[in-house]
């Protein structure tokens, strides 16, 4: 969703990227994702990913979610993609946090026919309990999962909307944000609390 995007994502693709040697790292942007509601338009939120992405070699946007109308569900699209692209192994990268919700995704079951699960682990979620889940799933690991422990900032999005106008005049808000998206916020007066 990268609502917004923070230096959680980008440590987090970008360890999987060398621990797993992906030719390429797609950040999916989402327009209507069905578990949570963005409070950000889908144009800044996109604006605010191309910034931090800007200069970052083997990373591409898609706007394959962003496009369509409707809910936009992860198996869907990994449908989609699998006739677009017969000969790519795709690895489905997400935080531990979304990973032990997994069992609550439409047509969890099909994930292991379409990709591999890359989990990343993010502070204050065990990989361990990812496993425990994975396995309850009938699910291998190596096979249709694969986990890795990453060092990434202990940052949610929520926690950096929450803060609201505050965030360009904290001191953390460069540890949460690149630059770049930390003046676009400020510029577009983001996430300013309404009174």
């Amino acid at each position: 969703m990268f609502d917004p995007v923070h230096r959680g994502h980008i440590a987090a693709a970008e360890a999987a990227k060398a621990a797993w040697r992906l030719d390429e790292v797609w950040m999916m942007i989402t327009a209507r994702p069905p578990h949570k509601r963005p409070v950000t338009p889908l144009r800044h939120r996109l604006a605010m990913l191309r910034l931090a992405l800007k200069g970052r070699r083997g990373f591409k946007i898609s706007l394959m979610e962003a496009k369509r109308p409707g809910y936009h569900y992860a198996v869907d699209t990994l449908r989609r993609l699998g006739r677009k692209h017969l000969l790519v192994d795709w690895i489905y990268l997400m935080g531990g946090d979304a990973a032990l919700g997994f069992k609550t995704w439409k047509s969890w079951k099909a994930f292991h026919r379409l990709c591999t699960l890359g989990v990343v682990s993010r502070p204050g979620f065990s990989v361990k309990k990812v496993r425990a889940m994975f396995k309850q799933c009938g699910f291998q690991e190596g096979r249709e999962y694969v986990c890795l422990n990453a060092v990434t900032p202990d940052v949610s999005s929520t926690t950096i909307r929450k803060k609201g106008s505050d965030l360009p005049r904290s001191r953390g808000a460069f540890f949460f944000l690149d630059r770049r998206v930390a003046d676009y916020i400020k510029r577009h007066r983001l996430y300013e609390k309404k009174t």
